[in-house]
């Protein structure tokens, strides 16, 4: 797997170079560590809104400029918000790497947030916000988020809500720009086929221009606050769909992390796992049914999610917990775990093949741990982990009073 190296520039700006002499392409990203748990109530979506903003216009590019500089090359060009960071990136043709660099440095430090577009933008998140209410699953896991970190910023919807995103007046966005994008909470990363000295100077006359701040701090999770057990919303569906999660008492810089990864492909990783096989193959409780399991700073959740028929809800809740008990009283066999194991090494290795996987990857890295690990290290470990250790962990984790159960039903 391609390895990569970590640089920081004076400013404080990290650079992660991951070169892979065989790609046609280069894929160049910029992270800030700013998302939704960063946010007090009255700028509740505000971090999602400037991912949007950042594309309108700078002080030399209009949004017309932005977008054809890269589609005009073959490019592509997106960006995501989550609960802990938002990321921008775009994929061309190794040679238009400058373009890259460019176009994305300059959205990022020099965006003027003009207030018409603000205005008719505020329409466009609000109606994107209106199409995930729409969306029964997405309403059970964000109902399912509130559940297990109530009073917390992290327990809410990454979009916000339409009350604080009408209240926000353009100025509000630029000062929280201005505070939550600086150096120190930045990372740059860059894949595909270029030299590595090049990023250095282009960077060097874009965000390595950047005056120092100090980032922007997140309110901490109280794992000594209650979890909500259940909650239930009508919904104009045809199917009940149920989130089940439990409330994780370690987040990403925990060891007992890669033993969780090996537990959740026990449970609910693709069409061999155990849930899969019950609920679906045996019972046909349900189309689609997974566990996943999400790492933040300073917590985690796993979650079971899927659709039933309203009358067999209750039935597939049941069967479903009756595997997640099936982890706490016996041991994963060994050809079980054997099989779980390299299922979980070839997926990511897979993945790996995609640039921006392996920028997330070492972004997360650089986030967390504020240095370079590579794969194989993260491979190793999951190697280690022991069917004890997955037992410990169901015992100690999928507990009652770190469950909630969140459903939506139909009128």
């Amino acid at each position: 797997m391609l390895h990569a190296e970590l640089e920081r520039l004076p400013n404080g700006i990290r650079l992660v170079t991951i070169p892979d002499e065989n790609a046609e392409s280069v894929t160049f990203a910029v992270s800030v560590a700013s998302g939704s748990r960063y946010e007090k109530p009255r700028f509740a979506g505000i971090s999602h809104f400037i991912e949007h903003m950042l594309f309108k216009g700078t002080e030399k590019l209009t949004a017309r400029d932005i977008n054809r500089a890269v589609e005009s090359r073959g490019g592509s060009f997106n960006a995501f918000t989550s609960e802990e960071n938002t990321m921008f990136f775009a994929k061309l043709p190794c040679e238009f790497l400058p373009v890259a660099v460019d176009v994305i440095c300059d959205m990022y430090a020099n965006s003027t947030f003009p207030d018409k577009e603000f205005e008719r933008e505020r329409s466009v998140v609000v109606q994107e916000l209106k199409m995930y209410e729409d969306d029964p699953g997405t309403v059970a896991g964000e109902n399912l988020g509130r559940c297990l970190f109530p009073r917390n910023a992290l327990g809410l919807p990454i979009g916000g809500n339409e009350k604080a995103l009408n209240a926000l007046s353009a100025e509000d966005m630029r000062a929280y720009w201005r505070r939550a994008y600086v150096p120190s909470a930045t990372v740059v990363a860059v894949t595909g086929k270029f030299a590595p000295g090049d990023v250095s100077a282009l960077l060097s006359e874009t965000l390595g221009k950047m005056k120092k701040g100090r980032p922007i701090k997140f309110e901490k999770f109280s794992h000594r606050t209650p979890v909500v057990s259940a909650v239930s919303v009508e919904k104009d569906v045809q199917q009940t769909q149920v989130a089940i999660g439990w409330r994780l008492p370690f987040g990403v810089r925990d060891s007992r992390r890669f033993g969780m990864s090996v537990l959740n492909a026990v449970l609910g990783g693709g069409m061999s796992s155990r849930l899969f096989e019950t609920v679906r193959e045996k019972r046909g409780l349900s189309y689609d049914i997974r566990s996943s399991a999400q790492m933040f700073e300073d917590a985690g959740m796993l979650c079971v999610t899927g659709g039933t028929d309203p009358r067999r809800a209750d039935e597939m809740i049941d069967v479903a917990l009756r595997e997640v008990e099936k982890l706490k009283t016996k041991k994963v066999g060994p050809a079980e775990l054997r099989r779980v194991k390299d299922y979980l090494n070839g997926n990511f290795r897979l993945a790996f093949e995609k640039p921006l996987t392996r920028i997330m990857y070492y972004s997360g890295c650089v986030f967390t741990k504020d240095r370079i690990e590579n794969p194989e290290v993260s491979l190793k470990r999951i190697e280690e982990v022991t069917s004890e250790d997955i037992l410990e962990l169901a015992n100690t984790c999928l507990v009652p009073r770190r469950m909630a159960i969140s459903r939506v039903v139909p009128k």
